[in-house]
């Protein structure tokens, strides 16, 4: 917008832009209607189309020479779609991760491993199993109270019988290794701190190697296809999930309750995602040695 203000300051009809910029005196419409026609998208980042049409409604130009120049398209970021069988894939090789012999580290590998049953299971955020408290679980009717997560709110939410047994077992094996109280569900090494992230990334994307996954980004026209992440999880959690029931549109609301979303309209752009086969099919075939444009 400097370069327009200049231009508006110094001209009346015409441009008088200095030496440098190697343009002389042209009609005002034309020069920018030139500009435009070697890079069309360029009225975009310089608001030359507010531009034209203030002219307009000031009476200065006739018509709005960009009026028929479509608009530039948005870029859409696709993220990485996990399968369900790559889903349990995961689970099973975090599993193998957890160095039963020895004492020194086992607890910490299976609470480790156990937050990112949780975190992956329920399509949790990053931060909400690392916050649990100690009794966030509830055996008793299978369920996980999540207190103030992203816009403060909390919410109850149930686990899958399976999984509801695997946290019921963990608890036997935390009050067995834990000689001091300590708040969280899942504690940290240093005393009464639960664990930290860093502990969760470096087995998500090792376990993601040994199942074979390795995907980098991926630029296709106007999509990004994203590489596999933490915060893929919980795309998968929602997408397999919608993908498992008969009417998806009516499944919308209870999904958005159960992963904490402020908007309905956030858990309905899971209807647009590209499913995992597809996706994978497509970036197969448009870049089959997994080159990033």
């Amino acid at each position: 917008m400097i370069l327009l203000n200049n231009i508006i300051r110094n001209t009346s009809g015409t441009t008088a832009l200095h030496s440098n910029h190697g343009i002389g005196n042209l009609p005002l419409c034309c020069y920018f209607f030139s500009f435009t026609l070697h890079d069309p998208e360029i009225y975009q980042d310089l608001g030359v189309q507010r531009f034209f049409k203030y002219l307009v409604r000031k009476e200065l130009v006739a018509a709005n020479p960009l009026e028929d120049i479509p608009a530039r398209q948005e870029n859409r970021f696709i993220p990485y779609i996990f399968s369900q069988q790559e889903v349990d894939q995961l689970l099973i090789m975090a599993r193998q991760w957890i160095r039963k012999e020895n004492k020194q580290y086992f607890f910490r590998d299976y609470t480790v491993a156990t937050a990112f049953t949780l975190l992956t299971r329920c399509g949790l955020r990053m931060s909400e199993p690392l916050k649990l408290a100690s009794d966030a679980f509830r055996p008793d009717d299978g369920t996980i109270y999540i207190r103030k997560t992203k816009f403060h709110k909390d919410r109850l939410i149930p686990v899958p019988s399976s999984l509801a047994l695997e946290l019921q077992n963990y608890l036997v094996v935390r009050n067995s290794f834990m000689e001091e109280e300590n708040p969280y569900l899942f504690p940290g090494v240093n005393p009464g701190r639960g664990i930290s992230p860093g502990y969760i990334y470096p087995l998500f994307y090792q376990v993601v190697k040994d199942i074979g996954i390795i995907r980098k980004k991926h630029i296709i026209g106007t999509t990004t296809f994203g590489a596999p992440t933490v915060h893929s999880l919980r795309h998968s959690f929602a997408v397999n999930t919608l993908k498992q029931t008969d009417n998806p549109q009516n499944a919308l609301p209870v999904l958005a309750a159960y992963m904490g979303h402020r908007k309905y309209t956030y858990t309905a752009l899971y209807l647009k995602m590209l499913d995992a086969d597809q996706r994978n099919n497509l970036v197969d075939f448009s870049h089959p040695n997994g080159d990033v444009l």
